[in-house]
């Protein structure tokens, strides 16, 4: 790794430097930076550079619609359906699918709420303000930690509007909130069942995110209809929530021909390009598929043949898009995460030819809010005869009310949505669902979920599930819990050995793994020798016209860091600020400003070190090197740097 705070001179920088004692204690934004301010203070001791871990962003257009209707000029939307499939279009509304994101209703949201959440020392206001929603988060200092003698000391870290509800509400209702370009999750978030906010899950921690996840792409596939990828850093969503073409395909050939054969009756049937896709004509694994590009989650994910999840088209297999990897490491299942991997693992999955999904989930149609327990066990009825069950019925009914589901498929606890969820995998439980979860001490392995289909070779494959090991290192480094028996050394054999190692995402992972191995190096020449081999890999990566957005990330990142450790700094300048037009992280603009001010551009590094408070004002590392910046031309404001930088750094220990 390279300095964190260069031998800035102490001569005068920019007239800027007489307003920054009054915004910085006062500002408001954050996002998403992997380092917490205990590991701070030591990189702060060795002078280091930080990573930014793997937070790449994807800022989103202001052009966004409130309803399924699309914009004129693009892909057909849910709206044109309805020329024609009226009564489908009107069902379908009442399901949660269509409401998977949407605008801000302030009278069916509880506002001028105040919640604390003491473990993280952090506080949290749901307002009204002026009509709007927004989300103020505070930093709570301890007394003897506090920056200043206030009876209250605290340090406001965000305070945004709120621009989406994520999520339909049967569970719970995410927020989504907006700083510039960017959407980024609120830490806060409504429980239907408990009727009241806590934290979002992940964020009850002692150590959390705050406001610093940014919504990407990937993220908002499972939630928007549809948008524009043409600028991966900005795209356009022209369609708010999950439509008609996330189960049936485009259908802008589809809707033309309709139309130009209105009043032609008696036409030729349809072209294939102008033919919807019908699920229940699919064979079971891809329409299978369909649901699984929402509903099939795992700890790892990797895209295969370089491919983004908005590259899936119904009627496809989604393996050949995307493979999901669980990580055995002892933990125990999340119910609500795992409900297809519960389901392939079934007998009655694995001894019928035509279970799936569909067979107790009818998308068009939301479920009866009474009677379900009828709808339910009829569904079971279709395969089972009632009188063929092991428990008598009189005993059934006082027991469970003759319900199926509560001994067959019996609901479990569940992070994700602090309430109970169904375990799908049908079994016949004697009392709770087993915990088939390995010792806590065995190797962890990267378990591969979906079948391998057609279109993927078993040495592909190989790559894939090397990949799910590299990503899994890179994202837990230092936990060594989640991470014993994987090795970077090897897996970077490994990948170099397959035929994909040329491919651009490939590349960037094998930069990754050469970084962490320079960070962990035994001496300074094995450190140099890793890091130089990063940087090939990077600039491959790079010079491939066809990476992505995230492989694209990752390589800068690794360049970038290559460049400082080895004083190439007008060229490390470059990089950082090529990453910074590419995600929102605060330990990216600080980075910048360390390599500024290695070449002795102190306006400019003092612009970095500034955005990266007001991206993070809880982040203390950038107060450190300002107050160093200071020190020479205004002490008084340099010891407030120093002091607000140490503060954060005590407060969270």
């Amino acid at each position: 790794m390279t300095e964190r705070r260069p031998a800035f001179c102490t001569t005068a920088t920019t007239a800027s430097t007489l307003c920054l004692a009054i915004c910085l204690l006062a500002v408001s934004g954050c996002d998403s930076h992997s380092d917490t301010p205990t590991e701070g203070e030591d990189q702060i001791r060795r002078g280091q550079t930080v990573r930014a871990g793997d937070d790449s962003t994807a800022p989103l257009d202001d052009t966004l619609i409130g309803t399924v209707k699309s914009r004129p000029g693009t892909p057909a939307g849910s709206q044109a359906c309805v020329e024609c499939h009226q009564d489908r279009y009107e069902t379908y509304m009442q399901t949660a699918h269509s409401r998977s994101l949407r605008p801000v209703d302030l009278e069916a949201i509880r506002t001028d709420v105040a919640m604390d959440h003491q473990r993280s020392k952090r506080s949290y206001e749901i307002i009204n303000r002026s009509g709007e929603l927004w989300h103020r988060e505070w930093l709570h200092f301890r007394a003897q930690d506090a920056p200043n003698q206030d009876s209250d000391p605290k340090l406001r870290t965000a305070e945004m509007p709120v621009e989406f509800v994520m999520g339909s509400g049967t569970f719970a209702e995410a927020y989504v909130l907006r700083d510039g370009g960017y959407l980024l999750q609120s830490p806060v978030t409504w429980y239907t069942a408990d009727q009241a906010y806590a934290m979002a899950p992940g964020y009850d921690e002692q150590v959390h995110r705050g406001c610093n996840r940014v919504v990407e792409t990937h993220c908002l596939f499972c939630h928007v209809g549809n948008l524009s990828r043409e600028q991966p850093q900005h795209p356009k969503i022209t369609e708010l929530a999950i439509g008609c073409r996330r189960c049936h395909g485009p259908g802008e050939r589809h809707v033309q021909y309709h139309r130009s054969h209105a009043e032609s009756p008696d036409a030729e049937a349809p072209p294939d390009d102008a033919r919807l896709i019908d699920p229940t004509a699919l064979s079971r694994s891809k329409l299978e598929s369909i649901c699984a590009q929402c509903h099939l989650n795992g700890d790892v994910v990797v895209e295969t043949f370089g491919n983004d999840i908005w590259d899936f088209v119904p009627g496809n297999e989604f393996a050949e898009t995307r493979l999901v990897y669980h990580a055995e490491d002892g933990r125990a299942d999340d119910p609500f995460a795992q409900h297809f991997d519960q389901m392939w693992q079934s007998i009655c999955y694995q001894e019928s030819e035509t279970l799936t999904c569909a067979t107790c989930h009818d998308p068009h149609h939301a479920e009866p809010a009474t009677d379900r327990a009828t709808l339910h066990r009829d569904h079971c009825n279709r395969c089972h005869n009632h009188q063929a069950c092991g428990v008598p019925l009189d005993q059934r009914k006082a027991e469970n009310d003759n319900q199926c589901v509560l001994c067959h498929m019996p609901s479990r606890p569940s992070d994700a949505v602090h309430s109970a969820t169904t375990n799908h995998r049908i079994a016949v439980y004697s009392s709770s669902p087993p915990n088939e979860a390995p010792p806590a001490n065995a190797p962890v392995t990267l378990r591969r979920v979906q079948p391998l289909p057609p279109g993927i070779s078993p040495e592909q494959a190989a790559t894939a599930d090397r990949l799910a090991e590299a990503y899994w290192l890179l994202e837990n480094n230092g936990d060594t819990t989640k991470t014993r028996g994987l090795d970077a050394g090897s897996i970077e054999a490994s990948l170099l050995e397959s035929s994909d190692a040329s491919a651009p995402h490939v590349l960037s992972a094998l930069a990754r793994l050469a970084d962490l191995q320079s960070e962990s190096a035994a001496d300074a020449s094995q450190a140099i020798r890793h890091s130089e081999r990063g940087q090939s890999y990077a600039d491959r990566a790079l010079a491939d016209p066809s990476i992505g957005h995230r492989a694209r990330v990752g390589a800068l990142e690794v360049l970038a860091n290559h460049q400082y450790r080895a004083a190439e700094y007008e060229a490390a300048v470059e990089t950082y600020q090529r990453l910074v037009t590419l995600r929102r992280s605060a330990v990216d603009h600080y980075n910048l400003g360390l390599a500024l001010g290695k070449i002795r551009r102190f306006g400019p590094a003092e612009q970095a070190f500034r955005e990266a408070t007001r991206i993070d004002p809880s982040y203390p590392l950038p107060y450190q090197s300002l107050s160093v910046l200071y020190r020479g031309i205004n002490p008084q404001l340099s010891a407030q740097m120093e002091r607000l930088s140490r503060s954060l750094i005590q407060n969270a220990r």
